[in-house]
């Protein structure tokens, strides 16, 4: 005999919560632009489905944007999972996390600086980085995601040619 126990709501576990989690990347956002652009408008528009972070893209005055943060460096799974603990210790994890040198995003932007020195890939644009969030410009054309899935047939040669202008 098999006896089944009703799940425990996050809540009751004091774990963190989708809401939670997107209500306070979206002020981080805003307290980055902030600090940035001080003076600048900024409205959130899209959100961007992301395993690894909050993403959004906003608009900065007149600027299209993507605004990136990360909960502590681990997925957002991870993290809604409890692998971080509570809530209340994520965010005082967090609020640590954001002004330490070497974080995800610091490493994200000084990779990106790097590949946007070269010749290929083309990659997006550093517009800023503060307080645990990465802004960049956006990109036009088609991602690597979306050239798979319309050409399927072509993925070896796709996946060849990005690792052609990775390999200098």
């Amino acid at each position: 005999m098999t006896i089944s126990l009703p799940a425990v709501p996050a809540q009751t576990r004091g774990l963190p919560r989708v809401a939670d989690v997107f209500v306070h990347a979206a002020a981080q956002i805003h307290r980055a632009a902030a600090q940035l652009w001080p003076g600048l408008p900024v409205s959130l528009e899209q959100h961007v489905p992301s395993v690894t972070g909050y993403v959004h893209r906003a608009r900065v005055g007149e600027r299209t944007l993507y605004a990136k943060t990360s909960m502590l460096g681990v997925s957002l799974v991870s993290l809604l999972r409890g692998a971080c603990g509570p809530w209340p210790a994520v965010l005082e994890e967090q609020r640590a996390y954001v002004t330490q040198s070497g974080g995800l995003l610091q490493r994200e932007a000084a990779q990106l600086q790097i590949l946007a020195g070269l010749d290929r890939p083309r990659v997006c644009a550093v517009a800023g980085l503060a307080q645990g969030v990465i802004f960049t410009e956006p990109v036009t054309g088609p991602n690597l995601g979306e050239l798979l899935l319309a050409r399927p047939g072509d993925t070896a040669d796709l996946l060849a040619a990005a690792f052609d202008e990775l390999r200098p």
